[in-house]
């Protein structure tokens, strides 16, 4: 591959940030700070080539270093190092660190070698150049996890990854997420890019669209599973710690579900727009819609209804049940008890509320509803399935 070929090879934002090991929030906030700045598609879609990653690479050995983004900022503005001189200084510094040592020398002296070769390093070398800069003993117990993923039998390799495919990113996802990527984003960016407000008519029935399909493809319920259900292991994932590294990606998500996404967001819950470049509009119309105002009253209402004592038994929270029903029915939002336990586990809450009020909130009413049903459809059977749900 020459030089020139090199140097074509541009990389999306995700796509960056995924080879590189940084984040696309750590990468939108590098473009603010004035640190890089990436070239932009005729369709305004930022791309980043070679030179972008020699200049990543250069503020995360700064970084190391110990400097802040205005002092890196400052440094590059003057000039800063040439890579051959970070790369060597970057050697020097993996050899002061113990548990980084063999892994980041390895990959420095390699891009060094090619430099006195006079040998251009390919994206492949550069993202992997930055991503060195990163590693820490934060991940031992993940490259741990690989090691013996690799030394595994190529049949019950193969099984593994094709568990942890379907645990991450199971079918009900993939369906979904393909289904707003044809569906809604095209739609999305044409309204978008003609100016058109997230209230605007054309933007909300997007919204309404985008709840159609999560009813369909029974996004809430499969988050809820996802969230809450520990699955035995299986004979693909014995004896190799994969339950640990499970829960501590199901933590890592769940800290996030109920944080509205923006641009910069590093982490975006499936029930948003695959779409990087797109969330934080599509965020922002669903926080403007008439569902999601609607919603947030009732909470409000509910907040109401628990500050002066009131039961989920109670005559108050009948009526309060029986308007989240008709929200539920009027906006496609399917069984008003799943959507309560859902809500609990990802929905944003409103902004004059905290995540620990919301989700209270929100089991409040989920108990509400419960009783009722209790109430109405009191056999035996019905009553053990509520009781457990």
């Amino acid at each position: 591959m020459g030089d020139r070929e090199r140097e074509k090879k541009l990389l999306a934002p995700a796509e960056c940030a995924a080879r590189t090991g940084l984040t696309v929030r750590a990468l939108r906030i590098y473009e603010r700070r004035g640190l890089i700045a990436p070239r932009r598609s005729p369709a305004g879609w930022r791309q980043y080539g070679r030179s972008d990653l020699i200049r990543l690479n250069t503020i995360c050995l700064l970084k190391t270093a110990g400097l802040t983004l205005s002092q890196i900022r400052t440094a590059l503005r003057d000039g800063g190092p040439p890579l051959l001189e970070a790369l060597q200084a970057q050697i020097e510094t993996w050899k002061s660190k113990k548990e980084q040592t063999e892994r980041g020398r390895a990959v420095a002296e390699t891009a060094l070698r090619h430099f006195r070769a006079d040998r251009a390093l390919s994206v492949d070398q550069l993202c992997e150049l930055v991503r060195s800069n990163g590693d820490d003993g934060s991940k031992s117990a993940v490259s741990d996890l690989l090691k013996q993923i690799v030394a595994m039998p190529a049949r019950q390799r193969r099984a593994w990854v094709e568990r942890h495919n379907v645990e991450m990113n199971p079918q009900w996802a993939r369906r979904f997420q393909g289904a707003v990527a044809t569906l809604v984003d095209p739609r999305l960016e044409r309204a978008m890019n003609a100016g058109c407000s997230p209230s605007s008519p054309r933007v909300q029935r997007l919204v309404a669209l985008h709840l159609r399909l999560m009813r369909r493809h029974r996004v809430r319920q499969g988050t809820i599973k996802w969230l809450t259900v520990d699955n035995p292991q299986d004979g693909a994932g014995a004896g190799i710690g994969w339950e640990p590294v499970r829960q501590r990606m199901r933590a890592r998500i769940r800290s996030k579900l109920k944080r509205r996404p923006t641009d910069s967001s590093d982490l975006i819950s499936n029930q948003w727009t695959p779409n990087p470049n797109l969330v934080g509009y599509f965020a922002e119309a669903e926080r403007r819609s008439t569902q999601c105002r609607r919603l947030d009253q009732l909470l409000c209402a509910a907040k109401e209804i628990i500050r002066s004592g009131g039961q989920a038994s109670s005559a108050e929270a009948a009526g309060l049940i029986r308007q989240f029903r008709q929200i539920c029915r009027e906006h496609e939002l399917g069984d008003p008890l799943i959507y309560a336990q859902w809500a609990a586990l990802a929905r944003p809450p409103p902004l004059n509320m905290s995540e620990v009020e919301d989700d209270a909130i929100w089991r409040f009413v989920a108990g509400a509803i419960r009783a009722r049903r209790l109430k109405r459809e009191p056999t035996p059977l019905r009553r053990a399935v509520l009781q457990a749900g």
